[in-house]
């Protein structure tokens, strides 16, 4: 039977309830309870979203965890068995984070089919800004130029700047950088 993407934390955090249940010290019990807490609202919440930034601060929760259970070790306030157990499972869990993949994005017929509307996705096109639109046309007017050209051309312009807008526009494919004999030249993409 394959397992949910829910199963490793289900494990994990049953493991992790009898660590906070065989607590002896009512400080430290308060605090773990606050750092589940934490550590599945931030589950929920990259469950929701969905993105990477929800993803890291999950694991960053994740090895907050794993850091109270060494401490609850350390100071022997918590039983070894339950203390080995969630250790365990929090390295399982850990390597489903690392194996984790974000699922693939519904099929539109599968949404359609299902009578839910479905948004066509319009492609972000990032208008260029009045200095890039300047180096794309100068750029256009000769068929290779070197990039100490270019900057003397925008002298206006900070050095920095200008290959700032250089490699953005090599990035977004309207320049492309020709490396010859250790010079940059820069041609119409």
């Amino acid at each position: 039977m394959p397992e949910s993407s829910h199963e490793p934390l289900i494990r994990l955090s049953a493991a992790l309830f009898a660590v906070h249940h065989s607590l002896t010290d009512q400080f430290f019990a308060d605090r773990f309870g606050r750092r589940l807490d934490r550590f599945l609202e931030s589950y929920l919440y990259w469950k929701i979203i969905s993105d990477s930034p929800a993803k890291a601060e999950h694991a960053r929760m994740a090895e907050a965890i794993s850091e109270a259970i060494e401490e609850f070790s350390h100071l022997g306030i918590s039983s070894e068995i339950c203390l080995a157990a969630a250790q365990q499972q929090l390295l399982r869990y850990k390597l489903f984070l690392l194996k984790h993949r974000p699922t693939a994005s519904v099929p539109t017929e599968k949404l359609e089919s299902a009578g839910l509307p479905v948004k066509e996705a319009k492609p972000k096109i990032k208008k260029l800004n009045p200095t890039s639109e300047k180096i794309v046309s100068f750029v256009r007017s000769a068929p290779r130029v070197r990039t100490k050209d270019i900057i003397d051309q925008f002298s206006a312009m900070s050095e920095r700047t200008v290959k700032r807008s250089l490699k953005e526009l090599t990035k977004r494919g309207l320049l492309r950088k020709i490396l010859e004999n250790r010079a940059s030249y820069y041609s119409a993409g």
